[in-house]
C-alpha cells in the first residue's frame, strides 16, 4: 500500500483539505481491502475522534507530528491539548474540539 493520508500529511505530500480525496479513492477501491481507518493511517482512537468530530483532524495530525498520543478516552487532561494548542494555527478549531471532548465526557 502507498503512504496513508496521515503519512502524507506528516511528510508534506498532502494537506488536511485532501482527506475527502482519500476517502473517495478508498470508496473507489483503493486500499486493497483495508478498512478506511487503516487506509487513512489513523489509530482506532484517532479514527473514532475524527468520525465524530471532523474538526479534530488538525489536532490529530499535530499530535502525531509531535509524537504525542491520543488516548482512547482522551482523559489524560489538558496537558497534551495545551501542548497541541501552542502549535496549532487555528486555535478556534482546537477550542471547538476541546469543547466537544468535554461535552461528550472524554475530557474533564
Amino acid at each position: 500500500m502507498s503512504e496513508s493520508f496521515v503519512e502524507q500529511c506528516l511528510n508534506g505530500g498532502a494537506t488536511l483539505d485532501e482527506i475527502d480525496d482519500f476517502v473517495d479513492a478508498w470508496h473507489n477501491g483503493a486500499g486493497a481491502g483495508a478498512t478506511l481507518s487503516d487506509y487513512l493511517g489513523f489509530s482506532d482512537s484517532e479514527y473514532n475522534l475524527w468520525v465524530q468530530n471532523p474538526n479534530s483532524l488538525r489536532l490529530i495530525i499535530f499530535l502525531r507530528n509531535n509524537e504525542l498520543s491520543l488516548t482512547p478516552d482522551v482523559g489524560q487532561g489538558d496537558v497534551e491539548l495545551s501542548i497541541a494548542a501552542r502549535g496549532l494555527t487555528h486555535s478556534a478549531d482546537l477550542q471547538e474540539v476541546v469543547h466537544w471532548l468535554r461535552s461528550t465526557g472524554r475530557l474533564k
